[in-house]
């Protein structure tokens, strides 16, 4: 099954759908979500949810120091992969206290991290998603 899906996914040239942005390169989300819909219309998607130590579920983790971190899983046919990424700034430095839109625009770059890195479908080097 996965080598289907690198098969498929490992001939899209992503280059010309990416942006700099600082010293980073990044893949559109809507690019990456639209491209999967595209050749696997079954294609899921969700974001993990905790509970914290108040019995709220959440969907993100926080650490001691207020920083928080995100996770999304996308399945594909039968093959099911998990990623994180911390909630940062356009620096790539951690946002301690983030807030909700901080929070929503890494639940998308990490969708879009886990598409492209674990799912096959960047081919870019240097690619922050």
């Amino acid at each position: 099954m996965i080598q289907e899906i690198w098969n498929k996914l490992s001939k899209i040239d992503v280059n010309k759908h990416c942006e700099k942005k600082g010293q980073f390169t990044y893949l559109g989300w809507n690019f990456a979500i639209s491209t999967i819909m595209e050749h696997y219309p079954n294609v899921n998607y969700d974001f993990l949810h905790y509970t914290d130590g108040n019995g709220m579920v959440k969907d993100y983790i926080v650490a001691p120091d207020g920083s928080v971190s995100v996770e999304s899983i996308v399945t594909i046919n039968e093959v099911t992969k998990k990623m994180w990424l911390a909630v940062t700034d356009f620096n790539n430095r951690a946002i301690k206290n983030p807030s909700c839109v901080d929070i929503a625009n890494a639940k998308m770059r990490c969708l879009t991290k886990c598409i492209a890195r674990i799912l096959y479908l960047s081919r870019t080097r240097n690619t922050k998603t």
